[in-house]
């Protein structure tokens, strides 16, 4: 099931189940700064990304 969708530059939107879409998003943390807004929003996916900590539930990722 697709967890999140994205949306190109070019107007189609993409989806990927729940891993994949983390991926995607783990990727951009990684690349952005840890200063200013993008820092802020680094942390923040940083914080609604799940850890190896956490268990998935089928729909969402409960804290251990």
């Amino acid at each position: 099931m697709a967890s999140g969708f994205i949306t190109l530059q070019n107007g189609q939107d993409w989806s990927s189940r729940w891993s994949g879409y983390d991926y995607v998003l783990e990727t951009i943390m990684n690349r952005l700064s840890s200063e200013g807004d993008e820092g802020h929003l680094k942390q923040w996916l940083h914080y609604i990304l799940p850890t190896e900590n956490d268990a998935e539930s089928g729909y969402c990722f409960l804290d251990e």
